[in-house]
Order: structure tokens, then C-alpha cells, then sequence
């Protein structure tokens, strides 16, 4: 059973999700757009435009003109005084954010209608000048330009004049522009008098937020600019514009639809969205653009505010109710947003001819291009990649880091362009992606570990050190399933007289024991992190270096052997005291390499090791008997350790072999520091040397410690004329 196939559920459902997205990114969904929106009005916020001192002004008919002066609508007598103070401080256009739709009610004919009065007043009365007509001649005399609402209901009695001509630089944009089907124009003979006539309409979007200002519109089959165009055009003394859009040179399209690249007024020129709006980057309110009407009337205004500039007459007044919301989060008086507009137009201008004064002003004009959806699609295709790519290869805290340096690469990658290039790219789904492409990979993941973890669980609990299944669950790569070589430690264990005591001993007596002793053994064998491999009456196998990688396996098992011969030798004389006849636990150990893996079929396999390595420490265990010790351990085991503890045994040529393993007894370091050690080894070297002293050397040593079954096994075959410590056995 493989569990490697399992973690391409993960990336392929995230990679389907980010592909699904993608989609959504095209469709440009209605709610999304809101979410988008509203972060970009976050950049403006965070970093608003900023405003030089340019020729714009507002003259705001405020709170304090209206109680100096009187409610609105003021008498057109009192609009002309301020057409002709404007005109005479040097104002270049005198822009109307108001209709006039209606007749002056102040104007004696139309007072006349009000009062019962008699002939002789009714011929004085008419012989005042009209005051729309003092107002027309106002405004003919200077650059004024009358402003007009478009709309959808209503009934409108004849469009609005017409004071320039529109040129168009490839295809007839008028598809392209925002369509109305009614306005409301201002007298005839205000209109005819005007420089300029302008619509002063916003397209706030959903949320009631304008962030665009379009240019022209349509009514029927005419295009009609706005009062900012008019305004440049105005004060630029120009006659027409010229609207550039696809089928121009350079400028193409998105579906093969129209759409309107620019607009050329005079030697301005102003970059649009594909529907010929100018979007608004807003500097923060300050109260240097307004102007009080009360100061232009009483003659108190500073004439350099007025020198040189566009004039936009308007209203701050709350009661007025002329009152938009902005980008920055905040109400607004509606002709600001047209000053605003020409701020930002201005500027850029100003960039142009003066390049020195880039640095100062920063970015002008913000525009989000047509293959800005396609930019931001690819980018997060290409972080999701990323993302997918490098959660396949590390852990859940890397990942979550990774994903959040993606998500704000997306975001500040958004905010650097919006900040030093103007651009607009939307951080939001791009954003949305790779935390769902997260999520979701997350949330998979975690299933299938805990399906891992489960199968493994469910596979080597039984078996294996719960510390060593705790390290696969945490890990399961470590765990490589259906075969492979490795190099490995194993320790086999045999407790000696085990069959005459299963003859001896009834099973409600010698289950328990075996239990108790299997418990000890097993619990040993776990402590040093070893796999059990099988349990075969009282014998127990374990070994080192599977299914995890342990580097020091073969000390780990050296230290084992020792600790259980330790709990053996406890054990045995705990139980012989009671009259329980336990024997000694020979143990063996060999190193080598195998091959290790499940074995079996789909619905019973078992986790084993094959090869010489393990029949070699089976031996080791049975050579006990014949040499009287109760741990032996092959060379192979010993030489991986620098500071292995022991005294050799001899070079052991076991049944059916024909080389001789090197063998060792591992001794405590107490016991290997004592002259009885000192005494052996000094024994053994003579014997290894062939020297005939090693006999009365073995010899010496069983008079001072005739314990020492390994010294007397020596003694022996040097008594039957063996030498050298080379060792033939012929028993298994």
C-alpha cells in the first residue's frame, strides 16, 4: 500500500479552484467589483494625490454668502455682479455647477405676476431691464460656461446648445459613452450667450461613490461634453475636441468592441477608461480652493486667487444638497469633484512641460488598462503554482508563511503599481485565490494525514515503539512502503530452558509468567526505539533503522541487549527463589544489510526483513550455549561504534558457514575497567598470537574468577590442542 498517490488530491482540487477562479476574475462579477473598489479607494486613502497649487478655484456659495446675501436663488442681477467681478480679476473660464432652467422670479416681468398692482406701475415695472437678460450679458462678456443635467425621466423641452466641435481619432465613440434620454437646459438666452455649455453629471457607482467623471455623454445621436472639458476648452480659447478610440493608431480594443483611449483638448490631453470617463484620484479637502461668493461680490477677494484660473460657481451649503461621497471615505460638495478633476488634469500638464516638478507632484492620473484582468489572472495562476509547489514540499507553519509572503506579494505587488506607475490591479481576487488555493490544499491534507496516520497506526502500533509510531504519524514520509534495502541492527532473544518448563507448568501458571517476562523484555526493547518483529513462544526479535531512520541503530541495540540481560538476570532470580526453574535469555545481535517492506497480499501483509543479516544474529543468539556467555555480538554491530564496551569472543565460523564473524561480549564499563577484564584480554591476545602461554594464562584467570564461562570455554579447546582464536561450530 502506497500512501504518495493520495497527496495529489491536494494540488489537483486547489489547482481546479485557482482554474475556477480564473474564470471568475473574467466575469468580472458585481460583488467582487465592489470588494475591488472599495481597495482602491483603500489606496487613495493611504496615499491620497497630491495637490500642487494650480489655477483652479472654487467660488462656493457657502453658508456664510447665504446670510449675508439671502437665500438661493439669488436674483440673476446679483449672478451677473459676480460674472463681471470674476471676468474683470482675470478669471479664464467661469464654470456653473447650476442650472437655470426656470426664469429670474425677481425679474419685474415676472414680479408682475405676483403683485396687484395698477397700470401706471405695471408700465414703470416694465420698463426695468429683465433680469435674465442683464444676467446674459454678463455672461456674454465673459468665458463663462453654463452647466446641465442629464436623465432618465422627466420631459425635456430641447436639448442643450451646442458651443464646439467634436472630432474623432478612429472609431465613433458614441457607443462607447454613458446615454441619457432627457436633460434639463438652461434659458435659451443663457446658453446662447455662454463660451461653453457642459453637463455636470456624475455616474456614482453602487455604492454611491463617484470615482469617475465622464468627459462627453450622448442624447439621441449628438455627444455632449462635460463642464471640466468645456472648462479646458474654454480657457484655452479652443473650438473642438478630438476623441480618440479604437481603429486609431496604436489603439485597439478588448472583444473588438469601440472603446476611447483619450481626449485632445487644445494641447491637453486627458486619458480615459475605455468609456471616455477620467477616473478620480482625490487630494485630501482643503479650504485654500474655496473662494466665498461673499468676497467676490463685497469686492474683498485677493485678485490672485482669481488671475488666471478656471472659476467653478457652486455650493458647499448643506442645505443645498449638492453633497457626493469621494474615494477618500468622505462627503464632499459635488463641484469639488469637478475641481478635482481639473486639478488632476492640469497637473499632468504641468508634469509635461516642467518634468522638474514630477517628483514633487507624484502620480496625476490612475488607470486600470484592459489587460489588467488578464495580468492579474496570470499572476495568481503563477503564485498558486508556487504556493501548491512548495506546500507539496514543506510543513504546515512554512506553508502558512508561504501563503501569507503570497497573498501580501499580491497585495503590495498592487499597491507599488497603484503608488509609483498610477495603475490600477485588483489585490482582491488574486488575494481570495491563493487563500482559498491554501485552504483548501490545507484542509486536504490534513484529511488524507489523518488517513496516514490511521493506517499507520492501525499497521505498526502493535509492533513498534509508540514513540517510533508517533515519529511516522508526525512524519509519513519516512515511511517507505513495498520494499527497499537497507542497512539494519537486529537482536534476537531465547530464554533457555523454556520447553521442560512449558512440560512442568500448568497454563494458569505459565501464561502469566511468560507475560510478565515477555512484558520486560518487549518494554526494553520499545524504550530503545526498536521495532518488535515477532514473538515466537518465549523468543522475541527486534530490530533497528526501519521503518524510520535511526543513524546509531546499532548502538541502540547493543545498549537494548544489555538492559535486557539485566532485567533477565533479575528476573531469574526472582523467580528461581520461589522455585519458578527460569534459565538465563541469550541474546544475539548482527548488522547488515536487508530487504525490508511489506509482504503479503491486499488484505494481510506483514512488515518484514529478509536476509543473511538475520539468520547471522540468530546465530549469534544460539553460539551462547556453546560458549557460555549470554550476549554476543557480531563485528559488524561493534565496529559502527567508536566507543563500543566489550571483550572480543573469538572469530566464530558458524554452521553452514564457511567465513568466520568476529564476536564480541559487551560488558558494563565498570566490569571492562576490572583486572578480570585486563586478565582475559591479556589471555586472549597470547592465544590469538598462538603463543602455548595462553593455556596457563586461561588458567590463571578461572583460579581467581572461575565464574567466567567464556575464560574456561577458551581454556578447553586449548587444553584439546586448538589454538589461535579462530572457532569451528558444528551446532546451529
Amino acid at each position: 500500500m502506497s500512501i504518495k498517490p493520495g497527496k495529489l488530491l491536494a494540488p489537483v482540487l486547489s489547482g481546479m479552484l485557482v482554474l475556477a477562479l480564473a474564470l471568475a476574475m473574467q466575469a468580472n462579477l458585481g460583488p467582487l467589483t465592489t470588494v475591488r473598489n472599495l481597495v482602491f479607494d483603500s489606496f487613495q486613502q493611504w496615499k491620497p494625490r497630491t495637490a500642487l497649487d494650480v489655477p483652479v478655484r472654487i467660488v462656493d456659495v457657502d453658508n456664510d454668502s447665504l446670510t449675508k446675501i439671502g437665500q438661493w436663488p439669488w436674483p440673476r442681477t446679483i449672478l451677473a455682479s459676480l460674472v463681471q467681478q470674476l471676468t474683470g480679476l482675470g478669471a479664464t473660464a467661469i464654470v456653473f455647477d447650476v442650472v437655470f432652467a426656470e426664469p429670474d422670479r425677481t425679474s419685474p416681468a415676472s414680479a408682475l405676476s405676483y403683485w396687484n398692482a395698477g397700470s401706471e406701475a405695471q408700465r414703470l415695472l416694465g420698463e426695468l431691464p429683465d433680469h435674465d437678460l442683464l444676467f446674459a450679458e454678463a455672461i456674454a462678456n465673459s468665458p463663462a460656461v453654463m452647466g446641465v443635467a442629464f436623465g432618465d425621466s422627466g420631459k425635456t423641452t430641447r436639448p442643450p446648445a451646442k458651443k464646439s466641435g467634436i472630432a474623432f481619432g478612429g472609431d465613433n465613440p458614441r457607443e462607447s459613452l454613458p446615454s441619457y434620454s432627457t436633460v434639463v437646459a438652461n434659458l435659451p438666452i443663457l446658453e446662447e450667450a455662454a463660451s461653453g455649455v457642459g453637463n455636470f453629471n456624475f455616474i456614482p457607482d453602487t455604492d454611491g461613490i463617484v470615482r469617475r467623471a465622464p468627459l462627453f455623454v450622448t442624447m439621441g445621436e449628438e455627444i455632449y461634453p462635460s463642464i471640466v472639458a468645456e472648462a479646458l476648452r474654454v480657457a484655452q480659447n479652443a473650438d473642438s475636441y478630438i476623441i480618440k478610440s479604437t481603429g486609431a493608431s496604436q489603439e485597439y480594443g478588448a472583444g473588438g468592441s469601440t472603446a476611447i483611449a483619450s481626449v485632445r483638448i487644445a494641447d491637453v490631453v486627458i486619458p480615459t477608461d475605455a468609456n471616455g470617463a477620467m477616473r478620480l484620484y482625490m487630494a485630501p479637502h482643503h479650504s485654500s480652493r474655496y473662494v466665498p461668493a461673499s468676497t467676490v461680490l463685497d469686492n474683498s477677494v485677493s485678485p490672485e486667487l482669481i488671475d488666471g484660473h478656471i472659476v467653478l460657481v457652486g455650493t458647499s451649503a448643506s442645505g443645498l444638497l449638492d453633497i457626493r461621497f469621494s474615494p477618500l471615505g468622505q462627503p464632499v460638495a459635488g463641484v469639488e469633484l469637478h475641481a478635482q478633476a481639473l486639478e488632476q488634469i492640469i497637473t499632468r500638464q504641468i508634469i509635461t512641460h516642467q518634468p522638474e516638478a514630477a517628483e514633487l507632484a507624484g502620480q496625476q492620473f490612475l488607470s486600470r488598462p484592459d489587460w489588467s484582468p488578464g495580468a492579474e489572472t496570470l499572476g495568481m495562476l503563477l503564485l498558486s503554482i508556487c504556493l501548491i509547489v512548495f506546500m507539496l514540499r514543506f510543513a504546515a507553519l512554512p506553508s502558512a508563511i508561504a501563503a501569507l509572503l503570497a497573498i501580501g506579494t499580491a497585495a503590495g505587488g498592487a499597491f507599488w503599481a497603484f503608488s509609483t506607475q498610477g495603475l490600477l490591479f485588483d489585490p482582491v481576487l488574486p488575494s481570495l485565490g491563493l487563500l482559498l488555493t491554501y485552504l483548501t490544499f490545507s484542509i486536504l491534507r490534513h484529511i488524507q494525514a489523518e488517513r496516514d496516520r490511521q493506517w499507520i497506526k492501525t499497521a505498526f502500533a502493535s509492533y513498534i515503539s509508540p514513540s517510533i509510531v508517533e515519529q511516522l504519524v508526525s512524519n509519513p514520509d519516512q515511511l517507505k512502503l513495498g520494499g527497499e534495502r537497507r542497512e539494519m541492527t537486529f537482536l534476537f532473544t531465547d530464554l533457555a530452558g523454556f520447553t521442560p518448563l512449558v512440560e512442568s507448568t500448568s497454563p494458569e501458571k505459565l501464561i502469566p509468567l511468560l507475560n510478565e517476562y515477555l512484558n520486560g523484555v518487549t518494554r526494553i526493547g520499545f524504550d530503545h526505539q526498536g521495532t518488535l518483529d515477532k514473538i515466537v513462544g518465549d523468543a522475541t526479535t527486534f530490530y533497528w533503522n526501519a521503518p524510520t531512520d535511526q543513524p546509531d541503530h546499532a548502538a541502540r541495540a547493543i545498549r537494548c541487549a544489555l538492559d535486557i540481560d539485566a532485567f533477565s538476570e533479575t528476573f531469574r532470580r526472582d523467580k528461581n527463589a520461589i522455585g519458578v526453574p527460569i534459565g538465563i535469555t541469550r541474546i544475539g545481535v548482527n548488522t547488515g544489510s536487508v530487504i525490508i517492506g511489506n509482504m503479503g497480499g491486499d488484505a494481510i501483509f506483514d512488515y518484514s526483513a529478509h536476509g543473511d543479516a538475520i539468520n547471522t544474529a540468530a546465530r549469534m543468539e544460539s553460539v551462547n550455549k556453546q560458549l557460555g556467555t549470554r550476549i554476543c555480538i557480531a563485528g559488524n554491530t561493534t565496529s559502527q561504534m567508536a566507543d563500543f564496551t566489550g571483550r572480543p569472543v573469538g572469530d566464530l565460523v558458524l554452521k553452514g558457514r564457511s567465513e568466520a564473524e568476529s564476536c564480541f561480549e559487551p560488558l558494563t564499563e565498570k566490569l571492562d575497567r576490572s583486572e578480570h577484564i585486563a586478565a582475559y584480554r591479556h589471555a586472549y591476545e597470547l592465544m590469538e598470537q598462538l603463543d602455548p602461554g595462553a593455556l596457563n594464562a586461561f588458567r590463571e584467570l578461572l583460579q581467581i574468577w572461575p565464574e567466567d564461562s567464556l575464560a574456561k570455554f577458551h581454556r578447553d579447546r586449548l587444553a584439546r590442542g586448538e589454538q589461535g582464536i579462530r572457532v569451528v561450530f558444528d551446532a546451529k
